[in-house]
């Protein structure tokens, strides 16, 4: 979305109700290049990391309404047809700002802390702001050698694994032996006689 030049009005409304809606002002979102520029921020202001720490009872009821009156003039299809990415961010949109305007105008201390329709507060960023790309840290996989074996015989089993391996790999082209759980394959592939 950030290519567009003069984007369509609906990609131009939806993404100044995503940012209106995470806490900038309608003067700061008032052309397409500023919203562009919001696009573009890096670190803690970065658009994924604020939509992901974003808690609806945290959001200005009055930016929620002033949401709500932008998307209803647009159809989900119609979005959806823009660009798929500018549907999400308008699920998003719409999600949020009603899960707001559901709430109080006005929050007590009680709204705040109780994270009503599950909304989750975010962990703290650690030191540096930096956060990991969500991918599980890799487990490193160990080998538990066999405990009727001593040291010895294990590393020549290992050898003479290696060397039936490689003497059952290949015969006339193919891979003969590889697979416990496949049969033989038949003895003409392999029988020169």
């Amino acid at each position: 979305m950030k290519s567009y030049n003069r984007p369509p009005d609906v990609v131009v409304q939806v993404m100044r109700s995503v940012f209106l809606l995470l806490g900038n002002k309608s003067q700061e979102l008032s052309t397409w290049p500023d919203i562009v520029i919001q696009l573009n921020k890096i670190g803690k202001d970065n658009t994924k990391r604020r939509i992901q720490c974003c808690v609806p009872e945290e959001i200005d009821y009055q930016a929620a309404k002033k949401v709500e009156l932008i998307l209803c003039k647009y159809d989900e299809e119609l979005v959806f047809d823009t660009t798929q990415a500018l549907g999400v961010f308008y699920n998003w949109a719409e999600c949020i700002a009603d899960e707001r305007l559901a709430l109080p105008a006005v929050l007590t201390e009680k709204h705040k802390s109780s994270g009503l329709f599950g909304a989750a507060r975010p962990p703290p960023l650690p030191q540096g702001g930096m956060v990991a790309s969500g991918t599980p840290p890799r487990k490193k996989k160990t080998r538990t050698p066999p405990e009727d074996q001593g040291v010895e015989e294990r590393k020549k089993g290992g050898k003479a694994k290696k060397k039936v391996k490689a003497a059952a790999a290949v015969a006339g082209g193919f891979k003969i032996g590889a697979d416990k759980n496949m049969p033989p394959p038949p003895k003409f592939l392999y029988n020169q006689s």
